[in-house]
């Protein structure tokens, strides 16, 4: 694609949607759709070898890497307190329960 199919491409799809029925409104907004997209071409020209894709998904993940791991200290912590809520809950069902020793089940028991 030449200079003048991208810079129309590109305004087709970033256009700055101001309707008037001045000529000169519309001159405007279109000379400014066309300077901001010339100062992003530049830009992008400007800054092809200083950024790369993988050094910016490398910071990402640097950013990101003691967020996993607080996750990952609040998951073990919640589930130590599940287990210690198990363990209570079991505690109190066994207070509740009466065993009885050398009680033989018979018929007689249950009328």
């Amino acid at each position: 694609m030449g200079g003048v199919d991208l810079m129309d491409s590109f305004i087709g799809r970033y256009r700055i949607r101001i309707k008037s029925r001045k000529w000169t409104t519309r001159l405007f907004y279109h000379l400014l759709d066309m300077t901001v997209i010339n100062a992003w071409v530049l830009y992008k020209k400007a800054n092809l070898t200083t950024t790369n894709a993988e050094k910016i998904m490398l910071s990402i993940d640097e950013k990101i890497k003691p967020l996993i791991e607080e996750n990952k200290n609040v998951k073990m912590e919640i589930e130590g307190l599940n287990n210690k809520i198990n363990t209570l809950e079991d505690l109190n069902k066994k207070k509740n329960n009466i065993i009885i020793h050398n009680f033989k089940e018979t018929d007689a028991n249950y009328t």
